[in-house]
């Protein structure tokens, strides 16, 4: 029977060392020789605790005032073969029924070929007949593959917590049974504070409406909630956006991304979603619309302002004969003064139209014209009055 103890004991996938009950090494298995480094010479005889040396900031636990069933922390340094030091993290607990306690610890090392290895570390006494201690036995298990794994879910965990501040998104969970909602920090950090400054991070319906919801957008939470309810389809996940209200009382806006549980009877009975600050967006869509609006506006005063040019055009065209013919029929002696008073009336309309047409002229161009009154005078050295005519132009010289 010591044969096959003694094979398992050599055989046994797992670092094992056996040390008296002063802590001096008795036995080693080939497997703690691979994962120390140290040779069976080397360790026999060894105190064992020696290889662990406890950090400044963390004297000693004394496991005498370690209560039964609690477990005790510390952070200590491993000294090495090569007389290098490692960081070493222990858990200590004591066994419920009293018996001596049970150390556990991860230790981590750097092996030969410089790759990180950690191993999972836990201890037993064995006892003489009368209840003294007579050894302890030490298993090592190496937990590489495990610590890497924790790493790399930490990492990811970092990354998802720097992506979902970046994406102003907050994770929530609501039980209808209940009428609990469950939030998180990324959460209350949509709405600009903190789950210290609200009391927790649950809080019942009621208290989240009236607290986070815009008044005037309740209604449209309340429709969502009854369309919820009434809707067949499992595992469909549905979207809303509506206004919110910061802990400064300011308004924003989110976009509430949520899933729907059902139980065998098709009750609804957790829903759980992502919330993501969608106010920039909102504001900036605002102010696009807003630039739009002023552009079409723009548009359309450049349309009429052509309009208006062309029609001030055509309609100075007709003033000019207008004008020019009057001054004649002005110039004739043999006109009364009765039809030379209408003459008049005739010129005034038309200067009043003429002006119309300045204003038309002024808004096609966007400038405004300032008319002021000018004093005029032409020398012609000819007693005699001449025309000159050009295709739409009538030019007169007099004295």
């Amino acid at each position: 029977m010591e044969r096959y103890y003694k094979a398992a004991f050599e055989e046994m996938d797992m670092a094992i060392i056996i040390s008296s009950s002063n802590g001096h090494c008795l036995a080693v298995n080939p497997h703690a020789l691979t994962l120390t480094g140290y040779s069976k010479q080397e360790l026999i005889g060894k105190e064992i605790l020696g290889l662990f040396k406890p950090d400044a900031k963390n004297p000693p636990i004394r496991l005498d005032g370690l209560s039964e069933g609690k477990t005790a922390n510390a952070e200590g340094l491993l000294r090495c073969k090569d007389g290098g030091m490692l960081s070493v993290e222990l858990r200590i607990r004591k066994k419920m029924n009293a018996e001596p306690c049970e150390p556990v610890f991860e230790k981590r090392y750097i092996h030969k070929d410089r790759r990180v290895i950690w191993g999972l570390v836990s201890a037993d006494w064995i006892k003489n007949d009368d209840g003294t201690r007579r050894m302890a036995i030490a298993h090592i298990q190496d937990i590489t593959n495990l610590k890497v794994a924790e790493e790399a879910q930490k990492n990811l965990q970092v990354q998802l917590a720097a992506a979902m501040e970046l994406a102003h998104l907050g994770h929530w969970e609501y039980d209808v049974k209940t009428d609990t909602f469950t939030f998180n920090d990324h959460f209350y950090r949509i709405f600009r504070t903190t789950a210290e400054k609200v009391g927790g991070y649950t809080m019942s319906s009621e208290a989240y409406a009236s607290r986070f919801i815009h008044p005037d957008d309740r209604h449209l939470i309340e429709e969502e909630v009854q369309r919820t309810l009434k809707a067949s389809e499992i595992g469909v996940g549905r979207k809303m956006e509506h206004r919110i209200l910061y802990e400064d009382g300011t308004i924003g806006y989110i976009s509430v991304h949520y899933f729907a549980e059902r139980d065998k009877h098709n009750r609804m009975v957790r829903t759980y979603g992502i919330n993501q600050d969608i106010t920039d967006r909102k504001r900036a869509e605002e102010e696009r619309k807003k630039l739009e609006d002023q552009f079409r506006q723009a548009q359309k005063m450049e349309s009429i302002g052509l309009l208006a040019g062309g029609v001030a055009h055509d309609f100075n065209n007709l003033l000019t004969p207008i004008l020019g013919y009057t001054d004649i029929l002005s110039l004739d002696m043999a006109v009364d003064e009765k039809n030379h008073k209408q003459l008049k009336r005739i010129r005034a309309a038309a200067e009043r139209a003429k002006d119309v047409a300045q204003r038309l002229f002024a808004f096609s161009r966007k400038q405004l014209l300032e008319l002021k009154k000018r004093r005029t005078r032409l020398k012609i050295s000819r007693m005699a009055m001449r025309r000159y005519w050009w295709p739409k132009i009538m030019i007169w010289y007099g004295r």
